[in-house]
């Protein structure tokens, strides 16, 4: 079996959609049974390369948006033709038109943002979304989506004839398994208790709301802890900033930016909460990743985000300001039940892994090939 994939993500820095690539490929690629093929518009970054350790990496020099567009729409087909591939994996929301009837196409579509909340998102990523996504949907044989959540909400939008080729594969999230010790030098052992956000600095992630609630607790209770905000700076960073010493948190939040995964790790290890107030996920990496730590997680009440985090945290109107505060209020002052949600958050979070994941999406590539 031959199979292709398009890895065009892994030319970012770490995101829960490459990271969800990278990781399942490392699983699939220490099989040897079958071939697979990987290609990029331009060349990943250096760190999957050196992991992914495949002779069979296909990389172009397509760096400029609408040079990346016309490759995934043109160039990408006619590279999948010449190497004979059976089956097609296009790994975030994007499968090239008028592929030959005889490959096999799989896409993973990891959210509906772009139908549900388009205002979420820069004008360049909707028009992405909207010109490429829902074709995407319609043409492949296959469909896979990481909640229950996301297959309900593509229901919505495409209709129930959807249903049949929908398969919910739950993302990993053990970014613990090789689990570090505490270093003593490492800045998170020198910050007050600290909450920490990890995700990128975009709308959807609603952390301006969540800095402006924590600015209207009570000043005694907030001066016992520090923000750690860690992920990929982009359109709002200037923004956030800026709204951050407006409400006088300036001395409270700390942007990391992007870091490596051992430092990621630390960051885990050592936090109080996990605050994850976004508007709209299908799934919610940093929710597990922080849960395998037993780190409990503080969360909206909507889309995945119930349903990924389970009994391990605690839910959050998002749209409130207010009621955000009260939440985090009483959740702050409120410690008596911490360790029995580190518990849960422990439990819950060893239904989530890469190798089962990587393990159920290669059964399904076997059974439509083999059927």
């Amino acid at each position: 079996m031959r199979i292709g994939v398009d890895i065009r993500n892994l030319t970012h820095e770490i995101s829960g959609t490459s990271r969800y690539i990278y990781e399942i490929l490392r699983e699939l690629l220490k099989k040897k049974k079958n071939k697979i093929y990987l290609f990029s518009p331009s060349p990943i970054k250096v760190t999957y390369k050196k992991n992914l350790k495949t002779k069979n990496l296909y990389e172009s020099f397509f760096y400029l948006p609408l040079l990346r567009y016309i490759w995934g729409k043109y160039y990408l087909k006619r590279k999948l033709e010449k190497f004979n591939i059976d089956i097609f994996w296009g790994a975030a929301h994007r499968i090239p038109a008028d592929l030959p009837k005889n490959i096999i196409k799989i896409v993973t579509i990891f959210d509906t943002v772009f139908l549900d909340s388009p205002h979420l998102m820069s004008k360049f990523n909707y028009l992405k979304e909207y010109l490429t996504t829902p074709q995407s949907i319609l043409t492949a044989d296959y469909i896979l989506v990481p909640s229950e959540s996301t297959k309900k909400s593509l229901i919505k939008h495409f209709g129930s004839n959807l249903k049949n080729k929908i398969k919910v594969i739950y993302l990993g999230g053990n970014l613990s398994t090789n689990k570090i010790s505490k270093q003593e030098y490492h800045e998170s052992n020198y910050l007050k208790p600290y909450l920490l956000f990890v995700g990128s600095i975009s709308p959807r992630k609603n952390l301006k709301n969540f800095l402006w609630s924590f600015s209207l607790m009570n000043k005694n209770l907030q001066n016992r802890y520090n923000i750690i905000i860690v992920g990929n700076f982009n359109f709002e960073q200037i923004d956030i900033i800026s709204f951050t010493k407006k409400i006088g948190l300036e001395n409270t939040v700390r942007f990391k930016g992007s870091i490596n995964d051992s430092e990621l790790k630390l960051f885990y290890q050592n936090a109080e909460y996990l605050i994850f107030p976004s508007l709209n996920e299908g799934f919610g990496l940093p929710i597990i990743e922080a849960q395998s730590f037993g780190i409990p997680v503080i969360t909206s009440n909507i889309y995945s985000m119930p349903e990924i985090m389970g009994r391990g945290g605690y839910l959050l109107n998002p749209y409130s300001v207010n009621s955000m505060k009260k939440k985090l209020t009483k959740v702050l002052l409120n410690k008596n039940n911490k360790n029995i949600k580190k518990m849960y958050a422990l439990k819950n979070s060893k239904k989530y892994n890469w190798k089962t994941t990587s393990n159920e999406i290669l059964r399904l590539f076997e059974g439509l090939y083999y059927k």
